[in-house]
């Protein structure tokens, strides 16, 4: 988690430090270049929180990617510029629905092979033996 934070933190500080002042106390919309490089900027987030579900374990570091996807849910809340509010919105749901998939494709693996007796709510806590 912390990990995923401190991604978030670096390429936040490196979109301000290349926004222009007059652009955060006129709220002007954001020029071409700059849009650009928020499309780079959640395409490389989204491809650091789809690795970390991919290739970190057996079901991925899941809360690596929701750090993530959480954080920009925040830059949506409060992002001004309709293009930058929309990009990180729907750069958080692909992280979400990207982080749940491991999870899903596991629990219905599971349900098919191994049939309604053998999930866990259905059995005994003390002294069942399965047969």
């Amino acid at each position: 988690m912390y990990h995923a934070w401190l991604v978030f933190l670096t390429w936040l500080n490196f979109m301000a430090i290349l926004t222009r002042k007059e652009h955060w106390e006129q709220l002007k919309e954001a020029k071409l270049w700059e849009q650009l490089l928020v499309a780079f900027v959640l395409a490389q987030l989204v491809a650091t929180a789809v690795a970390y579900t991919e290739f970190k374990g057996e079901l991925g570091d899941v809360l690596g990617a929701f750090t993530i996807a959480w954080s920009l849910l925040g830059v949506a809340a409060y992002q001004p510029e309709p293009f930058i509010h929309y990009a990180s919105f729907a750069s958080a749901v692909v992280i979400m629905a990207y982080a749940f998939r491991p999870h899903v494709i596991q629990r219905r693996v599971a349900f098919v092979a191994l049939g309604d007796e053998s999930l866990g709510e259905r059995e005994p806590l003390v002294g069942a033996e399965r047969v």
